[in-house]
């Protein structure tokens, strides 16, 4: 597909009228609707509940304090509280504006380092992760701890992701038969993007290399829900996305079968171990079999 223009603010890339109210409001900064401030937030999720005559309950179901928000259930409420008392950000935390979630958020940034912001952020993601099983499950988990187990994820994936440069690898394992790995894929892309647009880079990636090797039957399968969608559905738009989507659907055409099916992540162990190998400072790294036990291991489990 030829490049093309596109309405940037917009996930498909088409002009909307919503798109662009926001645009004007907001200026240069991302206009859809989850990523607004509380505020904008709150005052249009209120319209809409209203003009469905639903009626809007703003007690805690936490502590019953009589003003919800993002910002009393991440900092503030009795829950939260107990969390932040056994870290390190105490004290910074009480001191923290409560006027919304953007100006505390704005506030902590200009107290502490980048990596004093991730272990905030992974820790409001374990309070956030807590209340939910408490509200929606009633599970009383033990904020401190799944507080400390968020922070060390955030802390090992910052590890792995020291040791690659540019954007994370796109890996397509090619598995056939009763689970023989044929080969192995990783290419190299600098430069940062966004996650569905990595996953179909690497959907488009995998293609373009087993049609390299001659295979005219391929079953691809991703982990990534909505790009398989995109794909079997031929879904338009003129986002760099759909640029992607476009090359995809045209390459599946070139094989005798295709299917293109969607994963859990659990089974698609076999990528992710692919992905940590070193390219040796190459932009395509291509591994022929026999592959190491425990990668026959995992492909086998894969295809359980």
């Amino acid at each position: 597909m030829d490049d093309c223009l596109f309405w940037w603010p917009a996930k498909k890339g088409d002009y909307s009228v919503k798109s662009s109210y926001w645009l004007g409001r907001m200026g240069r900064h991302r206009v859809e609707v989850d990523e607004l401030d509380e505020d904008s937030k709150d005052t249009w999720r209120m319209e809409v509940l209203a003009k469905r005559h639903i009626a809007v309950d703003t007690v805690c179901g936490c502590c019953g304090h009589d003003s919800e928000s993002v910002t009393h259930a991440l900092f503030f409420c009795e829950k939260a509280a107990t969390t932040w008392s056994g870290s390190e950000f105490a004290s910074l935390v009480r001191e923290a504006p409560d006027s919304s979630f953007g100006a505390c958020l704005r506030w902590l940034n200009g107290k502490v380092s980048t990596t004093q912001l991730q272990k905030i952020m992974a820790i409001t993601w374990a309070i956030w992760f807590c209340r939910n099983k408490w509200l929606y499950e009633q599970q009383d988990l033990n904020g401190t701890v799944a507080a400390a187990r968020f922070v060390h994820l955030v802390e090992e994936f910052g590890n792995y992701a020291t040791h690659v440069r540019g954007s994370p690898p796109f890996v397509q394992p090619t598995v056939v038969g009763s689970g023989a790995i044929v080969l192995t894929v990783t290419r190299w892309f600098e430069g940062g993007m966004e996650a569905e647009v990595a996953e179909a880079l690497a959907a488009k990636v995998g293609l373009e290399v087993v049609r390299r090797f001659g295979l005219n039957k391929v079953w691809l399968e991703s982990d990534s829900l909505n790009v398989v969608k995109k794909v079997n559905t031929t879904t338009m738009g003129f986002s760099p996305l759909f640029l992607i989507i476009n090359d995809i659907v045209e390459l599946s055409n070139s094989f005798h079968a295709f299917t293109f099916s969607h994963v859990r992540r659990a089974g698609n162990t076999v990528a992710h171990l692919v992905a940590r190998w070193d390219a040796k400072g190459s932009s395509e790294l291509v591994c022929m079999a026999p592959f190491p036990q425990s990668i026959s291991v995992l492909a086998e489990l894969d295809l359980q």
